[in-house]
């Protein structure tokens, strides 16, 4: 539906505009509905651009908040920047409004946790397209250890790929 849209390029231009507001909720909305987009197969460049700009937010909450969703993309581009971010030790703010509220803690928390699951994950599913030994189990890893198997497995990396949980339809 989005692709025969007659107002696709003027929402893709909306979104991105949207992207640049000064308002810090205003950009994760933009955020969130260009990795919809995505999702629902949009391909603009500036869409993407849009969602690697909030995972580097000047608002530390919103660059937690869009690091969440931001993988849904499926676009190694990213868990590239989501790996960059790793060492970003801005506090969130615990009174930020709801669709950005953490609790305590710092951006880096909530990437290392988010990061150390969906590598889990694709550990999981080519666990599945082969089971040669027991099934992995969860292990909470460092920002080291992400740093370390993000190198190691870049180019493998398939988003699940072998045994995929679900699709877009």
């Amino acid at each position: 539906l989005l692709r025969r849209e007659p107002l696709s390029e003027e929402l893709d231009r909306a979104v991105i505009a949207l992207g640049r507001d000064e308002a810090p909720l205003v950009r994760l909305i933009a955020a969130k509905l260009a990795t919809s987009f995505i999702v629902f197969g949009r391909d603009a460049e500036g869409l993407h651009a849009t969602v690697l700009g909030c995972l580097t937010d000047p608002d530390p909450n919103v660059a937690a908040a869009c690091a969440l969703e931001a993988p849904n993309t499926l676009d190694k581009r990213v868990i590239d920047r989501m790996v960059m971010c790793l060492s970003d030790g801005r506090g969130l703010d615990p009174r930020a409004p709801r669709p950005m509220r953490f609790g305590e803690g710092r951006v880096s928390d909530i990437l290392t946790r988010h990061l150390s699951w969906i590598f889990y994950s694709e550990q999981v599913a080519r666990w599945r397209a082969s089971p040669a030994e027991a099934d992995p189990k969860y292990v909470p890893m460092s920002a080291d250890r992400i740093r370390e198997w993000w190198k190691e497995n870049r180019e493998a990396f398939g988003f699940e790929t072998p045994a995929p949980q679900w699709r877009c339809v």
